[in-house]
């Protein structure tokens, strides 16, 4: 029995659909999240006069830094590598400023490791932060 030419479309279409999020799902098989920076630092070692805590917020690859009073860096996730023992070296750059984040290799929960940053352009140094707490949500606004 041969199909009608509405069935061989419906097939068609459900075929389509089939192999379509296939394709889709395959694609983004490959796609990793970058590594998670933002939230509240607080320096324990610092070549850079007067570091106090900061914070970064992320928004995927886009962050921003807000060191103390000054204006915050915005700067974008250029790449992300990882070396034989596990460490990741995390390259950030915007606004003049190129910055590299060294992620220790073994993570936990009851004893953060310090992650390195090293600054190159208007801000030049390095220093070592723990993570004290997670970004910091806006407020909601209240009307009256």
């Amino acid at each position: 029995m041969l199909m009608s030419r509405s069935g061989i479309l419906y097939f068609g279409s459900v075929a389509g659909a089939i192999v379509g999020m296939w394709a889709i799902l395959a694609a983004g098989s490959h796609l990793r999240a970058p590594h998670a920076l933002g939230g509240v630092w607080v320096p324990v070692e610092a070549d850079l006069p007067g570091v106090v805590p900061f914070t970064i917020s992320q928004s995927g690859r886009f962050l921003k830094l807000k060191l103390d009073s000054a204006k915050p860096l915005t700067v974008n996730w250029e790449s992300e590598t990882t070396d034989a023992s596990g460490g990741l070296t995390i390259r950030l750059k915007g606004e003049g400023q190129d910055v590299e984040v060294f992620v220790p290799p073994a993570e936990s929960p009851d004893n953060p490791p310090a992650y390195r940053f090293v600054f190159r352009g208007a801000l030049n140094g390095t220093w070592s932060a723990v993570r004290t707490g997670d970004e910091p949500r806006a407020e909601a606004s209240q009307t009256h």
